[in-house]
């Protein structure tokens, strides 16, 4: 199934002069209405689809770096897609945790039951646009029709499936290998972190640090096939944590065997990695060993489940 087979001339507001982000979304609503989707859709109003948008929206804005924003809702009954893009003028605020600039908005609405289209429809416009050069293209069409054959001339296939590139989010918080480790679980508390990442001075990532992996640190092995320590009344599990906190390091703690995955690594590698494998999360890292980014089990929730 191509994209570009839902996206019609009409469907696009190029040199869009709206400044104010309700009044845009109302008149992408307003050309999705009056597109193809209203012949698909007869049933469906514009005010189901202007209060699944705004309700949508309401709850977290989607801007997605590079000056792209994904406004999107699920909507019982629909069929097929529907689009409808603006390439601004002027960029605008947003909204968001990051407050970015953003120059091109791209509606979308699913089946209720199809959330995974919204994030392939995502995942293939940001990734046409990340080209500067489909970019300043886009940026500088005259009008909608060249707009439609800039984006008919690209490979806008949704017959892929969802990657870590999609939901991964950016690289949080890392301490490095010789960082006391005193101030690592410092820092875990003050973040609320179950995991750390551990760098090295290049940026490449060696290794993490769990709160799993601090709690197991003085327990001893046959623990692990206990059904129960309830028979053991003086032991400390604390005590060997103790013994050597005061002069280790993040590096002589950190588990070496995290999980490393590359951006195109699927939805259903990722799952299997968290659920089935026990994973804290997944680091996504470059051809390098660079860290690009994070999947856990919130960002699956929020971006898939949830959408």
């Amino acid at each position: 199934m191509q994209l570009t087979n839902h996206l019609e001339t009409d469907q696009i507001l190029v040199g869009c002069d709206e400044t104010d982000k309700q009044r845009l979304l109302e008149r992408m609503v307003d050309v999705l209405s009056a597109s193809r989707v209203r012949r698909l859709n007869p049933q469906i109003s514009k005010s189901c689809l202007s209060e699944a948008i705004f309700g949508r929206e309401a709850e977290r804005p989607t801007v997605m770096g590079n000056g792209l924003a994904f406004p999107h809702a699920r909507v019982k009954g629909f069929k097929g897609i529907g689009l409808s893009m603006a390439v601004l003028k002027q960029p605008i605020r947003f909204g968001g945790d990051a407050e970015q600039d953003v120059s091109v908005v791209c509606m979308i609405v699913v089946p209720q039951e199809a959330p995974m289209v919204t994030l392939k429809v995502m995942s293939r416009i940001a990734q046409f646009l990340r080209n500067d050069k489909n970019r300043a293209a886009l940026l500088a069409a005259k009008n909608s029709e060249e707009a439609r054959v800039l984006f008919a001339s690209g490979d806008f296939s949704l017959d892929i499936p969802v990657t870590a590139r999609d939901i991964m989010t950016p690289p949080g918080a890392c301490v490095t290998c010789g960082m006391p480790l005193r101030e690592v679980t410092a820092r875990m508390h003050s973040e609320r972190l179950n995991a750390v990442a551990v760098v090295d001075e290049s940026g490449g990532l060696v290794g993490e640090i769990t709160c799993d992996g601090l709690f197991q640190f003085g327990l001893p092995e046959f623990f692990q096939h206990l059904k129960s320590v309830s028979f053991i009344s003086e032991f400390d599990p604390f005590e060997k944590y103790f013994e050597h906190e005061a002069h280790s390091v993040a590096g002589q703690l950190m588990a070496k065997d995290v999980c490393r995955m590359p951006s195109e690594s699927t939805l259903l590698e990722i799952v299997f990695a968290l659920a089935v494998k026990r994973r804290t999360q997944v680091y996504v890292v470059d051809a390098g060993n660079q860290w690009i980014g994070t999947v856990d089990r919130a960002s699956v929730l929020n971006n898939v489940l949830n959408w």
